[in-house]
């Protein structure tokens, strides 16, 4: 789960979650939520959407958590959800935070990570030590996520499977039935 405060970039966040395996869930107002298939993924998300927005002069901030969520149709919720954003918002311009459960989570991974120290979280019971992620040792890690560059018809494919997977699906049915016919 990443929680990012963004400032109008709604859809280079959107690519960048995408790109890593991930689903943009809300945009909120300056803000997005997104979940991942791993803590891996969304920690280098976090870092892309980051050294982008530099780019263009914007100081985003982010959250990484991880844990079960209640989906409720569309949204997900709970206290994970709740965690995430909590931890975003600790989070100063330009930075990433995350929990000790992702840092747990992300062992062997490459990553390191500085402590943040111990903090309380508004409407979240205890105390929680936060990490900020440093740099990684590609030469031992490189992401499951990451893929060769696609192309523009790959880039239109994969986005309409994530968008609409009605009508990729219908279009593999429709294509299955052509080569089935027996040839005239």
């Amino acid at each position: 789960m990443l929680r990012i405060k963004t400032s109008g970039t709604s859809t280079k966040v959107r690519t960048a979650v995408e790109d890593a395996g991930g689903r943009l869930l809300n945009v909120a107002g300056d803000g997005t939520f997104s979940t991942f298939d791993g803590p891996v993924a969304a920690v280098e998300a976090a870092r892309v959407v980051l050294d982008m927005t530099s780019e263009l002069g914007l100081a985003v901030r982010a959250g990484v958590h991880g844990g079960e969520v209640q989906s409720t149709g569309p949204d997900m919720s709970g206290m994970t959800v709740h965690v995430g954003a909590r931890i975003g918002a600790m989070a100063g311009p330009g930075e990433i935070l995350v929990s000790q459960t992702v840092r747990d989570l992300v062992v062997g991974s490459g990553f390191s990570f500085a402590p943040h120290g111990k903090h309380s979280l508004k409407g979240v019971p205890g105390t929680w030590t936060l990490f900020s992620p440093g740099g990684t040792d590609r030469t031992r890690y490189t992401s499951p996520r990451a893929r060769p560059a696609l192309g523009v018809i790959d880039q239109a494919v994969l986005s309409t499977a994530r968008r609409a997977p009605q009508i990729l699906r219908r279009a593999v049915e429709f294509t299955s039935r052509q080569h089935r016919r027996p040839p005239n």
